[in-house]
């Protein structure tokens, strides 16, 4: 009563209850933490703040953060790409930037794919906001490496996966040849893209080798560039 005679309200008026520990000057510090470093862990953060973040919990400097936008998440894998290879795929962006919608579907995608079966698996985390997972800063580069694996050859297109073929030993280009003979013309009638289709495969030795690139040509497969 004594609240609403004096200030016409019943709400709770600022300043009152217990003052927060997280000074607006100290959230932005910890912010600045998080922008140089996106793997820093809130451990770290309350030691580089060393006095000034008073007795804080490493719950409040996640707090904090949240509030701030950042949330821990995993970081994304990206292959570990040079300037030449960025440069490559600007390059066949711009170049298809005019294809139509048809012309897409009618693309049969082929690659191979490595699974290990004994990798690094320990999990990380990284503070970053939403919609910058594929910032460099926020990625794992990964490289192709032996070790225990399986292999696979497989393919797709806008209308659904081809076949998948598991690769024994190292893929060669005589063995590409064969499975590209017992799949590739099989996948692309499973799918229905009709007579005028196009295969794509990157620039790996074995795809560009004369063998390959002359079995193609007389199997009058046409080839994405």
């Amino acid at each position: 009563m004594r609240l609403l005679k004096t200030f016409r309200t019943v709400k709770n008026l600022r300043g009152r209850g217990r003052k927060p520990k997280v000074t607006p000057v100290l959230a932005r510090r910890m912010v600045r933490e998080v922008k140089k470093n996106s793997r820093i862990t809130t451990k770290a953060i309350l030691m580089n703040l060393d006095s000034a973040g008073g007795n804080i919990s490493r719950q409040t400097v996640q707090r904090t953060l949240h509030t701030a936008g950042f949330h821990g998440r995993r970081p994304m894998r990206t292959p570990l790409l040079q300037i030449r290879h960025t440069k490559t795929r600007l390059a066949f962006a711009n170049a298809h930037l005019d294809k139509d919608e048809d012309f897409w579907s009618s693309v049969l995608w082929s690659d191979e794919t490595k699974i290990e079966l004994f990798g690094h698996n320990d999990v990380a985390f990284i503070w970053r906001k939403n919609g910058e997972a594929f910032n460099p800063k926020n990625t794992i580069p990964t490289v192709k490496h032996c070790g225990g694996n399986l292999m696979f050859w497989g393919c797709f297109s806008a209308g659904g996966p081809g076949n998948l073929i598991t690769v024994n030993g190292t893929m060669k280009k005589e063995q590409y040849i064969k499975i590209l003979n017992n799949n590739i013309r099989q996948s692309a009638e499973k799918l229905g893209l009709g007579h005028q289709w196009t295969v794509q495969h990157y620039n790996d030795p074995k795809h560009t080798a004369k063998v390959v690139k002359k079995w193609l040509a007389d199997k009058n497969i046409n080839v994405l560039q």
